[in-house]
């Protein structure tokens, strides 16, 4: 996605954005390429590393998770979260 359009939709200043994407960048998360179709336009991929990364941090994120609702919340508590969460995910579709 070009990198403009990404900071729009993450809602970031344009200087935030540089500085996050030289550093993903520079630790080999994402690359940069020029578009095919338009030459000027810069066009940002995340990498290999990149995705082992992010695949590590979220199953460290969902095992954190799952330990302390195991930990903190009821078995009816759970299930009305994981309705809840149903409930979000339909709302975040439309």
């Amino acid at each position: 996605m070009p990198a403009a359009r990404l900071a729009a939709e993450e809602r970031l200043q344009a200087q935030s954005l540089s500085r996050l994407i030289a550093s993903l960048e520079a630790s080999g998360c994402i690359e940069r390429k020029h578009n095919e179709a338009d030459r000027r336009e810069i066009v940002l991929s995340i990498t290999k590393r990149g995705r082992e990364i992010l695949a590590a941090d979220m199953s460290a994120r969902r095992r954190w998770l799952e330990q302390a609702m195991s930990a903190s919340l009821t078995k009816d508590e759970r299930q009305t979260l994981a309705k809840a969460a149903s409930i979000m995910l339909k709302l975040a579709d439309h």
